[in-house]
């Protein structure tokens, strides 16, 4: 197994995953470090050092940072380890499947101060095929649907809009 700090952050070691399915859980699981859920697209795929192509992910986190994550989808043996900087709902571990956020987590949210866009989600906002006007249209898609607290009069929604 990959023990490289860069797992999943750079092309070289991608976080490896046995299908195209078993990424979309991956996804769905994956926390901010501060438990905190995370919005999120797939930008497409690109040519790595496997044989087949590997997943490029766009990760919002819940304090406006953006990162990318490269998964590959064809490896021989599931690797499930979060990138650094990233953990799992505790339930995610379990096999449970995660449609909204662990009630685990509600103590790490309670004291959160500040403008963290995090704090209005239950769950992870995800696409699996490329957005634009990420992740301003996700968001506004999942308040639309009532999978987000509607925000847009808070000063949270102004900074998402900025990054």
């Amino acid at each position: 197994m990959e023990t490289n700090e860069k797992y999943g952050l750079d092309p070289q070691y991608p976080i490896m995953l046995r299908s195209v399915g078993e990424s979309h859980s991956y996804m769905m699981s994956l926390l901010c470090s501060d438990g905190f859920n995370i919005v999120f697209h797939r930008l497409g795929s690109k040519s790595g050092i496997h044989a087949k192509p590997m997943d490029t992910y766009e990760v919002m986190t819940a304090d406006f940072k953006r990162r990318v994550i490269y998964v590959y989808c064809y490896a021989a043996e599931s690797h499930w380890r979060p990138p650094m900087g990233f953990l799992f709902d505790p339930l995610a571990t379990f096999g449970y499947k995660v449609e909204q956020s662990s009630r685990f987590l509600d103590d790490i949210h309670e004291g959160a101060e500040g403008f963290y866009l995090g704090k209005f989600l239950s769950q992870n906002i995800g696409a699996f095929g490329r957005v634009s006007n990420f992740p301003t249209y996700l968001i506004e898609q999942a308040i639309e649907e009532g999978k987000c607290e509607d925000f847009r009069t808070d000063g949270v929604y102004e900074r998402l809009l900025k990054a």
